[in-house]
This record gives C-alpha cells, structure tokens and sequence, in this order.
C-alpha cells in the first residue's frame, strides 16, 4: 500500500476501512438525491479504503500460502485438495 493511500484515508487496517466502504454505501443508497459536490470525495475516499482492503487480504493470502506450502499443505491453498 502507498504512503499517499494511507494520508489521503488515515486508516491502514481492514476493518476500519472496511467500515468506511460500508458508511459511504449506505450513504449514497439511502439519498434520495446525491450530493453531486460530494461525491468526488466519497469515490476517492471509498476507493482509497477498497485499496488498504484489498492490500490486507492479499497479505492474508499470501501469508496462508506460506505457512500451508510450509506444512506440506499447499495444495489445499489452491483448491486441490482431494476430499
């Protein structure tokens, strides 16, 4: 994640901007009328909190595929496991 994503949102953990995706969705779902003035900011903001989640989560993957390729398991990782 870049230092300017992190400024421009002020969080750098999943659930706080996850919790910032979700405010502004149900902000411009429950408008009748958008803010045509705002909504510039609500995008940058939503897609700079989208970026530090989905930072997070490919962390969270990459972190999973290391520790089961480490046990022997990485196949199951990749959805081959024979079940």
């Amino acid at each position: 994640m870049s230092q300017t994503t992190h400024d421009k949102l002020g969080v750098d953990n999943f659930k706080d901007a996850y919790q910032i995706l979700k405010n502004n969705a149900d902000k411009l779902e429950q408008s009748d009328q958008i803010d045509i003035d705002n909504l510039v900011s609500i995008v940058e903001e939503s897609l700079a909190a989208y970026r530090v989640c989905q930072s997070r989560i490919e962390a969270v993957e990459a972190a999973l595929q290391s520790a089961f390729a480490n046990a022997g398991a990485g196949s199951l990782i990749d959805g081959d496991d024979e079940a």
